[in-house]
């Protein structure tokens, strides 16, 4: 999540957003199987937190909310 952020500069929303090569690279360095990534919950706590600490990585406390046009 921290390279899609800060690629991206906005949080996933689902698990479809990440580069399969991505996921099955990260898997292969954490050593669990990549079908493990769909487990994850983009909303909760969890989340929260983990956002939390990719904002503090990146020296931000809130990014403002980005409008979309179309």
């Amino acid at each position: 999540m921290v390279k899609f952020f800060e690629i991206e500069a906005r949080f996933p929303e689902r698990h479809y957003e990440f580069p399969s090569a991505a996921v099955e690279f990260v898997a292969k360095q954490i050593r669990v199987g990549v079908s493990e990534f769909t487990f994850y919950q983009f909303k909760g706590r969890t989340a929260e937190y983990h956002r939390a600490q990719i904002r503090a990585h990146f020296g931000s406390v809130r990014l403002p909310a980005l409008t979309r046009s179309g």
